[in-house]
């Protein structure tokens, strides 16, 4: 199965605040993030994370990463500064990018993109500021209710509006 999520922010307490997070601080965030995450995550399944994966130091990082279900695909958010070297060999992620176009139609970026009707842009960045349209599905952890949303709902979403707009 595969799974979408972006800005899971772990270890960044100041994005409770940002974000109005229901969380008391940045401990019981990570733990419930981690937790909601492995709650639907299979080990053998994939999570496209689109982006802003952590804020924190080194070590917290492979702490938390080290706890997570699934073989994980970054595409980089604006606070994922680190290396390919870092993220790949040294944390375990199995690839990294800047943006990924999947089955030729389905565009996945951290920050929202203009596309035109022939491409479906998923995304992260714009946490609970954004709607949703007919050429964009946001998966910030705020609207998605702070774990994984499985990527086939939202294509058979997308497919439903594609249908709705030929009839």
């Amino acid at each position: 199965m595969e799974w979408g999520i972006a800005d899971t922010h772990f270890g960044h307490s100041k994005i409770i605040e940002y974000e109005n997070r229901p969380f008391k601080n940045v401990e019981e965030m990570d733990r419930t993030l981690i937790n909601n995450w492995n709650s639907v995550v299979d080990k053998r399944d994939t999570v496209w994370h689109l982006g802003d994966f952590f804020l924190t130091y080194t070590e917290r990082q492979f702490e938390i990463f080290d706890q997570l279900n699934g073989k994980i695909i970054l595409i980089r958010g604006n606070h994922d500064h680190q290396t390919d070297t870092k993220l790949i060999d040294r944390l375990g992620f199995q690839e990294v990018y800047d943006s990924l176009v999947l089955k030729d139609k389905y565009i996945l970026t951290h920050r929202p993109i203009e596309c035109n009707n022939n491409y479906f842009n998923i995304h992260g960045h714009t946490h609970s500021q954004r709607e949703n349209d007919t050429n964009h599905y946001c998966v910030s952890v705020e609207v998605i209710g702070y774990k994984p949303i499985r990527l086939d709902k939202i294509i058979k979403r997308e497919d439903y509006n594609e249908r709705s707009k030929i009839t």
